[in-house]
């Protein structure tokens, strides 16, 4: 019979949450856990307890948290990027990095936090709600700074322009984000710090669309309803709706940096 205990520096994917949820239960040292020097039960990946989205608060926890896809020195280049892209492009000083473990959707929000009218809309609607997968991602919970009035073409030139800027991998900001990932973000940065964003009661485009009008799905107006989620016809400029920066390291893929 196998172990039920593994080094942490040879965990298999899918165990980063459960060792951010887990490692305060241990007794051991964050510095012991991500050293595998001490060792942690696994849990499975269906676990309840196991949060579907968890912050990752300093570089050795991303570099760790990366370190199953990419080297050491790639980790630490794309974390240092990314810290430098937050803080002098967002004015974002807290982690703009998160883990996320597979297999959340949209319509699961409402589990996690405050959702308006518990999402009743969003169930019956039928869109290509993607579920997520085990990965790392980046994220500053702010709009890209002058994303509002803009349509869809100018945000993706806004985007691409941040991606060059700060040399973050091709495939970061390639897209506004799949709102199952957005919305965790969302509703994991406010069970944490309180924050409604987009701030401002503004709202932040999303890749997904209904099926058959074509009308794309939109977070945001997060008030003390819970947030919104809603649709707009077309991908015009308006001056309530801008976008998040959100890059995507799957733990399942090799990392192409």
């Amino acid at each position: 019979m196998s172990s039920p205990l593994v080094r942490v520096k040879d965990r298999t994917v899918g165990q980063l949450a459960a060792l951010a949820h887990k490692v305060e239960r241990t007794g051991a040292t964050m510095e012991e856990v991500l050293t595998g020097t001490k060792l942690l039960k696994v849990v499975g990946a269906d676990d309840v307890s196991v949060p579907y989205f968890t912050r990752l608060v300093s570089e050795v926890s991303v570099v760790s948290a990366l370190g199953s896809v990419m080297s050491e020195q790639d980790a630490g280049n794309l974390c240092e990027a990314g810290l430098k892209c937050a803080v002098d492009h967002f004015g974002y000083h807290s982690s703009p990095f998160w883990t996320s473990r597979a297999g959340y959707m949209l319509k699961h929000a409402p589990k996690l936090g405050p959702c308006y009218s518990g999402f009743q809309n969003v169930q019956d609607w039928d869109f290509d709600d993607k579920p997520t997968t085990d990965s790392v991602l980046f994220c500053p919970p702010r709009l890209v700074p002058d994303s509002v009035n803009k349509n869809v073409d100018g945000q993706m030139v806004l985007l691409a322009k941040l991606r060059e800027k700060y040399g973050l991998p091709a495939h970061f900001f390639s897209s506004f984000g799949e709102p199952s990932i957005l919305s965790g973000v969302i509703i994991t940065n406010y069970n944490q710090t309180g924050e409604r964003i987009p701030l401002g009661g503004l709202w932040a485009r999303t890749n997904a669309r209904l099926r058959g009008g074509g009308n794309r799905l939109y977070l945001g107006a997060f008030n003390r309803d819970g947030l919104h989620c809603a649709d707009w016809s077309w991908d015009n400029a308006d001056s309530g709706i801008g976008c998040l920066a959100l890059g995507v390291v799957d733990l399942g893929k090799s990392a192409n940096l």
